[in-house]
């Protein structure tokens, strides 16, 4: 999968390249976009250029919830949740066997990672109004989060189901600091091969995709 920044965002082609026994090998899009594509890093309001950042990321990471085609909440990374009568304490539950394309195990500490970062006002300038209600984040245990809001907020699942929500391996997040958004390591079903910032990025398929 390739995505470019072109003068004019449209589909350029899907290519199956065919042996004579007549069996796909492989299958190639390449994506041209209106907009370059710069950063993929959920922690920074403007990471996603949109469209361009929005489509690459979510085949990259995943969020605890996402949307359906009908635009409901389902599970991702969490299998499921409760949430408080007053509706300010969540506790997520896990799925337990993912792994970040970089091989690190996912699992409750790296949801505290991420959320932490996503409070961080310095760097989601623009996107507060998905964390500023957040006022803690805690691992019950390997595969339990808790994460307590400030007031009850409709909008909970929503937020974590929207870009600013995507999960990032806490090794990257270390390894790479603010550099994370031209090194991208999530749980999707598509990891990070080339990134020429601006021009091009090549994806391919995570083989050990949950």
């Amino acid at each position: 999968m390739r995505y470019y920044g072109v003068a004019v965002a449209l589909l350029i082609a899907a290519v199956l390249a065919v042996p004579a026994t007549g069996l796909a090998t492989e299958r190639v899009v390449v994506y041209g976009q209106s907009m370059p594509l710069t950063h993929l890093d959920s922690a920074y309001g403007a990471y996603l250029t949109y469209p361009a950042g929005y489509e690459a990321a979510f085949v990259i990471y995943e969020g605890l919830v996402g949307f359906d085609a009908n635009m409901n909440i389902q599970p991702l990374l969490a299998t499921g949740w409760e949430v408080s009568e007053d509706g300010k304490t969540w506790i997520f539950h896990l799925r337990k066997g993912v792994k970040f394309h970089d091989g690190t195990p996912f699992n409750a500490q790296a949801v505290v990672v991420n959320v932490i970062r996503g409070m961080d006002p310095k760097r989601t300038t623009t996107n507060r109004m998905h964390w500023e209600h957040w006022e803690s984040v805690e691992a019950l245990d390997e595969y339990t989060v808790k994460l307590v809001s400030k007031y009850p907020n409709a909008m909970t699942l929503a937020s974590l189901a929207h870009g600013a929500g995507l999960i990032a391996s806490p090794a990257a997040i270390e390894k790479y600091h603010d550099d994370l958004g031209t090194h991208p390591v999530g749980t999707g079903p598509y990891k990070l091969e080339k990134f020429d910032v601006g021009r091009e990025l090549v994806l391919v398929a995570f083989e050990d995709y949950w």
